[in-house]
């Protein structure tokens, strides 16, 4: 793994030699470390960093990283220019020797990077990119990211600026000042993050895979429906929803006797007042294709609403024909259906409206094929504002099609 870590200023020791202060790190596991550098104590207390990178500006006290070795090196007058260069800034120069030395030092592949220290509304953006092309150069499975040392607010912005899934590892070395120690805290980061992405992306088009996999395993119900569901929306198998809202009743049923974290409470509501009542409620499979339908266009899965509204229309044709249990037969569709349909559509108001709705659902389902009669390919632009007319269209068809009840 690589660790990723920072240099600041820091508060320095008696000496005043522009080290950080010196503490005893002890981390969970029982180690103990003292040293001014908490990197140098967190490499020492395990072997699965195989490289790192340590961030900075061109004013943090580089001296601090190696100036417990400098004699050990022979890099006395090194450290010596490096100190009287810190207070007004460094180069890259510099950076290439502390490279050499910390690796030989660490045992370790390390690399120093410095930016700006200015931390205004521009320079954040600038050291945003900065960040995002120095985690990129990262070979690794895993990265550790040490957040001791280094001004509070570039923490925030490297965490913006990471792939969040090559994240392992949040550590902190806090420094308490009535025991003189420094208790090395594993921050719950990655694990937090992970569940509010898995949330934000359930939440914005109905990608569940994730979020199932955040979810506590005393909730393998919801689990398996989440999962479900996603793959369903995913795949545009729109005519298995009824099935999958009936197991939605008894999964919601089962999880309001138990007590949830607010966040998958919310998940929970949610669920139940967007996709359980808006679907339960609509007795016919074509009333449920109409209602998810405008659920998908909520998402801005509109390619989806389309396919899934027009199935409402041929949904519709089984029924009137008594034949619901057929739902989804291809060969009756063809035989019997189409012609009914047809019929309907003859003198309905808005029989155009259906049409270019039947023309658009098979363009959608070819790839975005060409439209032979038109010659032109949809519009991925205008599909958003096309599907309330749709939707119209297909609400008045419903209507004015009733099943009569004898």
């Amino acid at each position: 793994m690589t660790l990723l870590t920072f240099i600041g200023k820091g508060t320095p020791d008696e000496s005043k030699s522009g080290n950080y202060r010196k503490t005893t790190y002890e981390f969970p596991e029982g180690q103990i470390f003292t040293t001014s550098v908490f990197a140098e104590a967190l490499l020492g207390s395990r072997q699965d960093i195989d490289a790192v990178i340590v961030l900075g500006t061109y004013t943090s006290s580089w001296t601090s990283l190696i100036i417990e070795h400098a004699s050990a090196l022979g890099v006395d007058d090194f450290v010596q220019e490096l100190m009287a260069k810190e207070d007004k800034g460094i180069d890259d120069s510099y950076l290439s020797k502390i490279n050499e030395i910390l690796t030989q030092v660490w045992k370790r592949s390390t690399r120093c990077f410095a930016h700006t220290k200015d931390l205004g509304p521009d320079s954040q953006e600038e050291i945003f990119n900065f960040y995002y092309q120095v985690a990129r150069t990262i070979e690794s499975d895993g990265l550790i990211v040490d957040i001791t040392h280094g001004f509070r607010v570039l923490p925030i912005i490297l965490w913006s600026s990471l792939p969040k899934t090559h994240v392992k590892e949040v550590l902190y070395g806090e420094y308490d000042n009535e025991t003189k120690k420094s208790p090395v805290r594993k921050v719950s980061l990655p694990l937090l993050d992970k569940n509010y992405r898995a949330l934000e992306l359930f939440n914005s088009s109905f990608k569940g895979e994730l979020l199932a996999e955040c979810l506590p395993q005393n909730l393998g119900d919801l689990n398996k429906w989440l999962h479900r569901f996603s793959l369903l929306i995913e795949a545009n198998y729109f005519l298995q929803i009824e099935e999958n809202v009936r197991n939605l009743k008894n999964v919601l049923e089962k999880l309001s006797e138990t007590e949830l974290p607010p966040w998958i409470k919310d998940l929970v509501e949610y669920l139940n007042r967007e996709v359980y009542k808006k679907l339960a409620k609509k007795s016919l499979l074509s009333e449920k294709m109409l209602a998810l339908s405008e659920i998908l266009h909520g998402k801005s899965l509109d390619s989806k609403a389309v396919l899934c509204v027009w199935l409402a229309v041929e949904a519709r044709g089984f029924e009137l024909l008594g034949q619901a249990d057929k739902i989804g037969n291809y060969d009756y569709y063809q035989e019997h259906v189409k012609k009914k349909i047809l019929d309907l559509r003859q003198h309905h108001p808005m029989r155009q409206q259906l049409s270019k709705l039947e023309g658009l659902r098979n363009q959608i389902a070819h790839g975005g094929a060409l439209n032979l009669k038109t010659e032109e390919y949809p519009s991925a632009e205008n599909l958003k504002s096309q599907f309330s007319s749709y939707s119209k269209a297909v609400k008045s068809f419903l209507d004015d099609n009733p099943l009569t009840t004898k």
